[in-house]
């Protein structure tokens, strides 16, 4: 299992109801420990930066909930992008 266990975020403009927004998602380190990090950004549909976040997850045993470290799977399907 994966929880949240960081969240920051900050806000640079404003987005209304009806806008349309682009969110961009990237792990800039992958690592061989349990943490894992999500780095988000926000746009509007002119290209202007709105928002700025990230979030960090453990993964954790699910039966246990002790740390341990990113299953293999997910780590294979991410490696090509680094």
């Amino acid at each position: 299992i994966m929880p949240v266990v960081e969240l920051s975020i900050k806000y640079l403009r404003s987005a209304m109801y009806d806008d349309l927004i682009a969110v961009k998602s990237t792990v800039k380190e992958l690592t061989d420990n349990h943490k894992i990090e999500f780095h988000q950004e926000v746009y509007n549909e002119a290209g202007k930066l709105l928002t700025v976040g990230k979030v960090s997850l453990y993964f954790l045993k699910a039966d246990t909930k002790e740390k341990t470290i990113m299953p293999t799977v997910l780590k294979e399907k991410l490696i090509p992008f680094f």
